[in-house]
């Protein structure tokens, strides 16, 4: 059963993070307001909809030719923090 608290929290930290990065125009703040909003409700619909979100504001920053060394990189740091 989920909270109807946890539901309005997760909906407004989500609303925070879309208008900054639509009425803002803030995606620096609007990355990190998604990832807050991932992190601090993993299960709810607005998680979801961060993930999409944030995914959307990396592929409209970063160009396509960099993403591959980018991932590589971090798979890499991910191993070495795993060892």
């Amino acid at each position: 059963m989920v909270e109807l608290g946890a539901t309005g929290e997760a909906a407004r930290d989500y609303a925070e993070a879309y208008e900054a990065r639509y009425s803002r125009r803030d995606l620096a703040s609007a990355i990190h307001l998604y990832r807050k909003s991932m992190v601090s409700h993993p299960i709810s619909p607005e998680a979801g909809h961060a993930v999409a979100q944030f995914q959307n504001i990396v592929r409209s920053v970063v160009p396509a030719r960099d993403l591959p060394d980018a991932k590589a990189e971090l798979a890499l740091a991910c191993l070495e923090r795993a060892t």
